[in-house]
């Protein structure tokens, strides 16, 4: 790879900054303090469980259609 999910998750807000919604799923020791460090709206610690997914990306598509509603 040429950058970790870190990377890409900065990468990927610096080019599409209005449309960027990132949800972190971690292994890390910290996920909550990795989501703050890249501007995620979301994370999920490893092993997570399909339906918490599920209802992360819901969460993430509420957030981001509310935000895009007051722009």
């Amino acid at each position: 790879p040429r950058m970790n999910g870190q990377e890409f998750a900065r990468a990927l807000a610096r080019q599409y900054p209005v449309h960027a919604s990132i949800v972190v799923l971690t292994a890390a020791a910290d996920p909550r303090r990795l989501a703050t460090q890249i501007e995620a709206i979301g994370w999920l610690a490893k092993p997570f469980e399909i339906d918490q997914l599920i209802a992360a990306v819901h969460r993430a598509l509420a957030t981001s259609a509310s935000t895009s509603a007051l722009s």
